[in-house]
């Protein structure tokens, strides 16, 4: 046999708006770039990175299906790895997954990320041409399992699988009977992992850093995404992410951090980096230590926070730090002005003053704050609606985020809304998708509809505070204008409060 090739395929997904946000696929990276440094052939197909066409009503954002063929035929894998990050990113992996076993019957397809994770036996049970799928983070349980196809010549036979079956967190066929091995070893020192490999994407990197590719956390031009940690042992109720990353924290050190910019800085000019993790800030003296790393540098570099950073967590010699490192996008979640919803049903201990401290604090230092919302909590009443508006007034923040509550499995919000007999009995979990724009499901009659209006009021309650303090929009033009071209947005968010046919 050849030595073993392994194609890694990020599928395409669909979109509210016509704009490009891509960035690279960093856990499919990483895996090609474990499964390179033991001497394998893997090639990454970003097939999200393309073009948006109007489908539905909505946007379907990558390439034709037509040159994922081709690649497929010319690469001649052994293994296909289809990872689905996104819910919303599924269906199309699904249809991957039949034009792989198509071209190549003896092929062997497997399925990894956030879906898969949460939904262990639909995945097989209802996608025949899918072999396996893997729970959470797949670096060491991928890698053994190639190990053992390659010792098999690219195939798995009787004895083979008899291994195979073995290996945590493996979801796979024994019979007519759909098995799931627990997952619970996870990376401890992620100082050992390399730096992530790009040029193993088809097309290389020089594709995410195309001018059309819109998102507000580029900063830059060449912007690449940066994974400090992994996990959060806050574990609100409606967040399923220790499911792929477990539900203890692990670190990398400031000196590893600060490598990796150094490293993606002299190969590609990289100027502008933004942190995915799920909680940076929330060791304290680690952040700091990254920052002033970051300051040491020599060069400047742009850097944002899109996915939250812990409240409690920052203060001002923490703000300060972040200045200096180059600091001009951050995130904070505050999810609701209601501190029943955010202590008794999210589990997040923050308070009011403290929000306030930290707002002030960021914009004082000229960082530009994104807050994020979430409306549609069973609890939520017109006095919790009216305490968002009072808040979203009282903080004037540079952007809101307003989500539609979504509710997975595998979260204690699902469980207890399950409890209370508010879930649908007829719900099936392969009708979830990753929208945001409305709920997932209906609560009780009435209740999708209710969630557009309170999310309707927010936005309207948002764009008076934004006039009110209109030299913000001179301070930030560059990332007003970036953020999908100011005058689409500004219509996106302007349809939002005031509702039209896009709802």
């Amino acid at each position: 046999m050849d030595k073993l090739r392994v194609l890694l395929i990020s599928p395409q997904y669909g979109f509210l708006s016509q704009s490009i946000i891509s960035t690279p696929p960093l856990g499919l990276v990483y895996l090609g770039t474990v499964i390179k440094k033991e001497t394998r052939t893997v090639k990454i197909l970003d097939a999200a990175v393309g073009t948006s066409q109007s489908v539905d009503g909505g946007y379907y954002v990558g390439m034709a299906n037509e040159e994922v063929k081709t690649i497929i035929t010319d690469f001649s894998p052994h293994i296909i790895g289809l990872g689905c990050q996104f819910s919303s990113k599924w269906d199309n992996l699904v249809e991957i997954a039949k034009l792989a076993k198509r071209i190549h019957p003896g092929c062997i397809t497997v399925a990894g990320g956030i879906y898969p994770s949460m939904y262990t036996g639909d995945c097989l049970r209802t996608v025949p041409a899918l072999d396996f799928c893997f729970i959470g983070e797949g670096e060491t349980a991928f890698l053994k399992f190639i190990s053992l196809v390659e010792q098999n010549q690219g195939t798995i036979s009787e004895d083979t699988f008899l291994e195979i079956r073995g290996i945590e967190g493996l979801i796979y066929r024994e019979g007519d009977q759909v098995r799931v091995n627990p997952k619970r070893e996870y990376i401890e020192n992620l100082d050992e992992l390399p730096y992530p490999d790009y040029d193993l994407i088809i097309g290389g990197a020089e594709q995410y850093f195309r001018k059309d590719i819109n998102t507000p956390l580029r900063l830059g031009e060449r912007f690449l995404p940066i994974l400090s940690s992994r996990s959060c042992p806050i574990q609100c109720s409606f967040c399923n992410m220790h499911i792929t990353h477990g539900k203890k924290m692990r670190k990398r050190t400031a000196e590893n951090v600060v490598g990796e910019m150094r490293y993606f800085h002299d190969k590609y000019g990289v100027d502008s980096f933004e942190f995915i993790d799920d909680n940076a800030s929330l060791d304290r003296k680690r952040f700091i230590e990254i920052n002033r790393g970051i300051s040491r540098l020599g060069y400047k570099v742009k850097l944002a926070a899109n996915n939250g950073l812990m409240i409690n967590s920052l203060d001002e010699e923490v703000v300060r730090s972040m200045k200096e490192a180059g600091f001009r996008f951050v995130a904070i979640a505050v999810e609701s002005a209601d501190e029943n919803i955010r202590k008794n049903v999210i589990g997040k201990p923050i308070d009011e003053k403290k929000i306030c401290e930290v707002v002030s604090l960021l914009k004082k230092a000229k960082i530009f704050v994104c807050v994020y919302f979430i409306t549609g909590f069973v609890e939520e009443d017109r006095g919790v609606v009216d305490r968002n508006i009072a808040m979203i007034s009282k903080l004037q923040p540079n952007l809101i985020a307003v989500s539609a509550l979504q509710l997975y499995p595998c979260t204690s919000l699902y469980d207890s809304y399950k409890e209370r007999g508010f879930i649908p009995v007829d719900f099936a979990t392969t009708h979830l998708r990753n929208e945001l724009k409305v709920s997932n499901m209906e609560l009780f009659p009435g209740y999708k509809e209710e969630v557009l209006k309170r999310k309707r009021l927010l936005f309207k309650a948002f764009i008076l505070s934004l006039l009110s303090h209109p030299w913000d929009m001179f301070r930030f033009y560059d990332i007003y204008f970036d953020f999908g071209r100011i005058l689409s947005n500004l219509k996106m968010y302007i349809d939002a409060a005031w509702g039209t046919k896009r709802d």
